[in-house]
């Protein structure tokens, strides 16, 4: 087993989950699963490019379990993610007869594992669930704490993650070895994210950052570390605040207020790293007109993306349209601001005026 493996056992109200992160994991998986998890049946989640790249090792490995294995995978009409195709997937698992003993396993990046954990908690009103995040993004942060988000299609726009449990997967195996046939852009979309936890909390070290984005493929112990420290700062802050009711998990949300308004509006122009970049970009610039935020502090956070290879505009999109994203947004009109480096606030009096001029600004 690989020397570098890093444990992270979370206990919440609803159960303990378990996160491993290393280095070539996929090739114990049956290990890992038969320790941490007993079950009679498995579903496995995936799509057909996954499957190709790690599917087939990762069924040689349940197949030692000797227990029924079922293969279920998205098409490519299918987003998973979207409540629209929830029917035809809930259909294809039933009719394998599971029960409340079967274990969804998900093996792709974060569109899979919240679909995954979704059904995993409607399905017989909660079964078991295993994500294997394929990549950055989802090890960092889609994975990772329980809440599984479904888009759905209002007026021919998608709306992100209107509909959704929360659920925790009873365990996570994060194997750095998934991200080698990444591309680059997938990479730096983690790295958005990573960036992300850095703003808010100060952590992870900011120095490595940029440098991981080129060693990803070759420094595994650089990537194993940068994961796990944001699957602990994400975790703790989950532990504090489970069903996001109490106000502290929102500033996890730093960013995706604005992103998935991107999102929406662009239709397929940007990656959720890529929005989400954007996003925190926008409120660096609302946080600075507010007086929160020093302009030097404000364009080391826009350098900082930039360095990484990240958008730091939406140029070309309709800022109205962009704007009308947002009044769908779950939020009750509030955004998480920074004041500094590793210190952010929730307010939800910002003007409307502030709003329309960054998001004019972001457009150009």
């Amino acid at each position: 087993m690989n020397n570098t493996l890093t444990k992270i056992i979370n206990d919440s109200s609803q159960k303990k989950s378990v996160y491993l992160t290393g280095n070539n994991l996929i090739a114990n998986l049956s290990e890992l699963v038969k320790k941490y998890v007993n079950f009679e049946k498995i579903i496995l989640l995936t799509d057909k490019n996954i499957y190709h790249l790690a599917g087939q090792t990762v069924v040689e490995e349940l197949e030692k379990l000797d227990k029924n294995l079922i293969k279920i995978f998205i098409n490519k009409k299918e987003s998973g993610k979207n409540m629209r195709d929830l029917k035809n997937l809930i259909t294809k698992i039933l009719s394998h007869k599971i029960n409340r003993n079967s274990t969804l396993i998900a093996l792709g990046g974060g569109s899979i594992t919240d679909c995954a954990g979704f059904l995993a908690s409607i399905l017989l009103r909660g079964i078991k669930c295993v994500f294997i995040p394929t990549t950055l993004l989802a090890m960092v942060d889609a994975a990772i704490g329980g809440k599984n988000g479904m888009n759905v299609t209002l007026d021919n726009k998608i709306i992100k993650n209107m509909v959704g449990t929360f659920y925790q997967p009873d365990l996570v195996i994060s194997d750095v070895n998934l991200l080698k046939t990444l591309p680059d852009t997938e990479i730096r979309n983690g790295m958005g994210e990573i960036v992300k936890y850095y703003i808010a909390f100060s952590k992870p070290d900011i120095s490595v950052i940029p440098s991981a984005v080129e060693e990803s493929r070759a420094n595994a112990r650089l990537l194993i570390n940068l994961i796990s420290q944001c699957q602990k700062i994400k975790l703790a802050i989950v532990k504090q605040d489970p069903f996001d009711n109490q106000g502290i998990r929102e500033v996890l949300n730093l960013g995706h207020t604005v992103g998935h308004a991107l999102e929406s509006v662009g239709e397929g122009r940007f990656s959720h790293g890529e929005a989400v970049s954007v996003g925190i970009c926008a409120i660096a610039k609302v946080s600075q007109q507010m007086n929160l935020l020093s302009e030097v502090n404000k364009n080391k956070i826009i350098s900082l993306i930039s360095s990484v290879g990240l958008p730091v505009k939406a140029q070309a999109l309709d800022p109205d349209e962009i704007l009308s994203a947002l009044e769908f947004d779950k939020k009750d009109g509030r955004l998480i601001l920074i004041k500094d480096i590793g210190q952010v606030i929730i307010r939800d009096d910002i003007p409307l005026s502030v709003i329309k001029s960054v998001i004019q600004e972001i457009t150009l």
